[in-house]
């Protein structure tokens, strides 16, 4: 069965990505949100690859095409916006996720989950204190899984001044983030997958739902993408998916690939199955950069270099996600 019949169709467009502010605001699809009306103030962070986690959590889980990918590291950036077209001029409190799915071999390899890498010293400590089946008094499971979602809400808050005069914040932002490969995005048309039911939608053709008509579309309700942060769950109602390695380099992926949740035969592959498939992914972009830098030269007696291998598109990618349509998205 095509998952796409299940979760909702995946459009992929190649677009120029010129500068991250004007791409991430226009694709709000409530309203048109000024660059002030961003919470800079408080900029939260979550994942194993966040610095001041550092590995101390399991990856997050966003579902994209059906699949629930993994991601090392997440921010949430709440906005405001004043909801005009039902005419109530209510004031919406929302946010902007932006979710990283790179360094996979560090955090995910074919192994049970939830895996972490650098367990806390708070998560060993209630591991030492609750002993083999818990404790009756905090009424929580000795678990690994138990404990690792007691600590799920600890998030990293970082403060940013807002630039007035540039206001190009998510253009530093993920020149943090990234480093030089978020001038590569803009440097050059990347594939982008879009995903929810809200993905045709902007801030200049606002998407009018509320939660409560939405429940009354099953069609587009079914759509709806759901991602994890600090230990909840959100709806989303638009996504994006950039793959990092487009801009790395062309060859490696010349179009967007939205993997694939289903084997062969139809059914769902196991969690094993799939990070094992990551892990595997991750290995080849290695193998086919190394061959781009320095690639082998020919041997002795007139043997030919061997040939490139085949391009792999490695499993890293960008992802961009807005919650709603009610405050909070959940």
């Amino acid at each position: 069965m095509d998952p796409q019949r299940l979760f909702g169709p995946i459009a992929t467009r190649r677009l120029r990505i010129d500068q991250f502010d004007t791409f991430i605001l226009n694709n709000i699809p409530y309203a048109e949100v000024p660059p002030q009306n961003v919470n800079w103030g408080a900029i939260e962070y979550d994942g194993p690859g966040a610095l001041g986690i550092d590995g101390g959590k399991p990856v997050l889980q966003w579902h994209f095409g059906g699949v629930a990918y993994p991601i090392s590291r997440a921010i949430r950036i709440n906005y405001t916006y004043v909801r005009t077209w039902d005419g109530s001029n209510a004031v919406i409190t929302t946010a902007i996720y932006l979710g990283f799915q790179d360094d996979l071999e560090h955090y995910i390899v074919p192994q049970a989950t939830p895996f972490v890498a650098r367990p806390t010293p708070t998560f060993q400590h209630r591991v030492g204190d609750l002993g083999s089946y818990g404790g009756f008094s905090t009424r929580s499971w000795a678990s690994d899984a138990g404990i690792l979602a007691s600590e799920a809400q600890a998030l990293v808050t970082r403060s940013v001044a807002y630039d007035a005069i540039n206001r190009t914040m998510f253009e530093s932002l993920l020149q943090d983030e990234l480093g030089d490969i978020a001038s590569l995005i803009t440097a050059q048309p990347v594939p982008v997958d879009f995903d929810g039911p809200a993905q045709d939608y902007d801030s200049h053709r606002p998407f009018e739902y509320t939660f409560a008509t939405l429940q009354n579309d099953p069609e587009r309700y079914s759509q709806l993408l759901f991602w994890y942060f600090g230990g909840q769950v959100f709806r989303l109602t638009k996504a994006m998916r950039i793959p990092l390695d487009a801009a790395l380099d062309p060859d490696l992926v010349r179009e967007s690939v939205v993997l694939q949740a289903l084997d062969g035969s139809g059914k769902q592959v196991s969690a094993h199955t799939r990070y094992g498939q990551l892990a595997k992914e991750a290995q080849g972009r290695q193998t086919f950069l190394t061959y781009k830098v320095t690639p082998p030269t020919a041997t002795g007696g007139g043997t030919s270099a061997s040939p490139p291998p085949t391009p792999v598109a490695g499993g890293n990618a960008l992802f961009i996600g807005y919650s709603g349509p009610d405050p909070g998205g959940g």
